[in-house]
């Protein structure tokens, strides 16, 4: 089997459309956006500007009314063809426990 193609995660992903906010920390942007998919250890989401990788950032997830706070790292970030918009990874990098299981919870009941 070529490596290119064994999958490298730690988390299973799903596919999911949540509302989040989003801060870029040590700095004044902040702005809305909707995850693409999303793991107990981060998200995929599409922004209106390039996000640098390894930038730090705050993030408010809305998941089925319950809000979840992390902070994370972007990871990747790639411009999407014909469109002035970015797909980032974004990695969990803090959340408490209670918002974890809150997530794991959410994950669970929506793959």
């Amino acid at each position: 089997m070529d490596s290119s193609l064994i999958e490298k995660r730690r988390w299973t992903r799903i596919p999911s459309k949540v509302a989040i906010s989003y801060k870029i920390s040590n700095c004044s942007s902040h702005g809305k956006s909707t995850t693409l998919d999303i793991s107990e250890g981060g998200v995929r989401a599409a922004f209106e500007n390039y996000l640098t990788p390894c930038t730090p950032i705050c993030l408010e997830l809305n998941l089925n009314s319950e809000i979840i706070y992390a902070s994370g790292q972007v990871v990747w970030s790639q411009r999407l063809p014909h469109a002035d918009r970015y797909n980032s990874g974004i990695q969990f990098i803090g959340m408490n426990v209670k918002e974890r299981s809150n997530l794991r919870e959410f994950i669970l009941l929506n793959s």
